[in-house]
């Protein structure tokens, strides 16, 4: 990432065009760093430049700019717009004394390569979460494509969570679905409370990659990688 003091000093009187270019020049791996651009005399320079600009999209109306749909924010709403955006699905499953514990997760995400970290988010109200974290290492299976059956077997909230699963499972206790597109062996450092969900950090202790293609969840409903576009 680029710390905000690698930006140069905004140009004064910028239009559009050379926000944009001046913005792709402090963009790496597709995020822009906005820093320097977020005080609201520069926000109210963007708007007009936006304003001047009719062509450019749906931006604005008649000159001002619009409402978005949507402004009660009701947990059927949000449910349905945070559908909108794909995820992968992961098992998170660990021995403990009682034995096998697993459930699956669709807010898996990659944090950091130095140190190897990921996260996931999960529900404040989950009973199997607490029994997992304590566990010294966890197994985190990236579902494949063939694992709908699986990934809802695993979040069934009575039942065998394991039946019909080929599972297999380290000396360390991290267990993992076989199929699976990628497995991590990785250990919690941190919850972070989040609203009615806490983010929770995770250090990857080793990992295998598979090379099966993954499952697809988007507006609730399982799906599969379809061609390949570029």
């Amino acid at each position: 990432m680029f710390d905000a003091d690698m930006h140069p000093p905004p140009a004064r009187d910028l239009r559009l065009e050379r926000i944009l270019v001046t913005l792709g020049r402090h963009t790496r791996d597709g995020v822009c760093i906005l820093s320097t651009y977020t005080a609201a005399t520069r926000s109210s320079r963007l708007r007009r430049s936006l304003g001047r600009h009719p062509d450019r999209g749906d931006a604005h109306q008649n000159g001002h700019l619009m409402t978005l749909a949507n402004a009660e924010l009701d947990s059927g709403i949000l449910r349905s717009a945070f559908g909108q955006f794909p995820s992968g699905v992961v098992a998170l499953c660990a021995e403990i004394d009682e034995g096998p514990v697993g459930m699956a997760a669709s807010t898996f995400v990659a944090v950091s390569i130095d140190p190897p970290l990921v996260a996931f988010c999960v529900q404040n109200t989950s009973t199997t979460w607490p029994r997992l974290a304590v566990a010294g290492r966890v197994g985190i299976s990236v579902l494949g494509e063939e694992h709908d059956v699986a990934a809802r077997t695993l979040a069934a909230k009575t039942g065998n969570r394991f039946e019909g699963l080929d599972v297999t499972t380290t000396e360390n206790g991290a267990v993992f679905i076989k199929g699976a597109s990628m497995w991590l062996d990785a250990t919690v450092t941190e919850e972070v409370p989040a609203g009615d969900h806490a983010i929770v950090l995770m250090r990857i202790n080793e990992l295998e990659i598979k090379n099966v293609a993954p499952i697809v969840f988007h507006g609730s409903r399982f799906r599969r990688l379809a061609t390949e576009v570029g």
